[in-house]
């Protein structure tokens, strides 16, 4: 049971931030933002410091619109979502947007969500999720939405002249706006995966569901991807996030494990796969953490070779 002012309301759609140990001052800023714009925010805390979770629940105190749900310990972001989602549901709330606890909603990003959604559904399409357009401010650039065409991926960009909506095939957990009734219909999130993939084996679900997904032009959101930014030249400068040994490991576990997924593209496979060969490469040779980054990935290529764990 959450931790709120006011549990009666009913609402039109809720932000569900999920958080672990999140940087205070960055943390408030997303707060801020979510509460000035949704009927309810739902923060699912995965274990932070009791210091946090207290400071929390003095805010849900005097805040009629928050809600905590404090669940002790790491449980993953595929539970926490979950969970959020479903208090989420018992407030009555028709969409969910979903946030990470470094993910700033700019001015009237919920609105246009909201407006594009409801377009598109009076339209008749079976709409999964809208996904703010993501910025990261370290740097500077926009990260973009992913679409196949002629059997690979591309990355397509909003620029700064397009303000519609951008068809893709799957989104970023966060900044993902989700009508409750097209979660309920795909199923949750699946919390094997713990953290790292959790949203792409979703949204290709939904896509075999014959759901669609669409990324917003229209309103941004501030994100941080990765402990880092890495600038690297291949043919070109780039940027690519910079992750943990431990972060790297569930990626490589969860890519293999995607694989044996038929609802999974093979494009996307083998793209991915060539990104897992270039990590394996970049991170156990140039990374501050080489010899960590090395057996993290090494063990993920281990464990997703065994395959995933299906309840018993």
């Amino acid at each position: 049971m959450s931790d709120s002012g006011n549990t009666n309301r009913r609402i039109s759609h809720a932000c569900v931030i999920v958080t672990l140990n999140p940087d205070a001052a960055q943390f408030h800023r997303v707060l801020d933002a979510s509460l000035a714009q949704s009927p309810a925010v739902i923060v699912v805390d995965n274990g932070s410091s009791p210091q946090f979770v207290a400071g929390l629940h003095d805010h849900a105190a005097n805040s009629s619109n928050l809600h905590v749900l404090p669940l002790g310990r790491n449980l993953g972001i595929a539970a926490a979502l979950n969970l959020g989602i479903a208090e989420a549901k018992s407030l009555d709330a028709e969409f969910v947007l979903l946030l990470d606890h470094d993910s700033i909603a700019e001015a009237g990003l919920l609105e246009g969500l909201l407006l594009a959604m409801k377009e598109k559904q009076h339209s008749g399409e079976k709409i999964a999720a809208i996904g703010a357009k993501i910025f990261d401010p370290r740097s500077g650039e926009e990260l973009g939405f992913y679409r196949m065409h002629n059997g690979h991926w591309d990355k397509i960009k909003c620029g700064v002249s397009t303000h519609g909506l951008l068809p893709c095939d799957y989104l970023n957990s966060s900044g993902s706006f989700i009508p409750i009734s097209a979660f309920e219909d795909i199923g949750p999130f699946n919390e094997q995966f713990f953290v790292d993939h959790v949203d792409t084996e979703w949204f290709m679900r939904a896509q075999s569901l014959g759901y669609a997904c669409y990324g917003f032009c229209g309103g941004a959101l501030e994100h941080y991807m990765g402990d880092a930014v890495i600038r690297y030249w291949l043919f070109g400068w780039r940027h690519m996030p910079r992750r943990s040994p431990p972060r790297h490991y569930y990626i490589v576990r969860n890519s293999l494990w995607l694989y044996r997924y038929k609802h999974v593209p093979f494009a996307w496979k083998l793209n991915n796969f060539l990104k897992i060969l270039f990590t394996f490469f970049y991170f156990s040779l140039f990374d501050v953490q080489r010899t960590g980054q090395f057996k993290s990935i090494l063990k993920g290529l281990v464990d997703g070779i065994k395959g995933e764990r299906r309840p018993t």
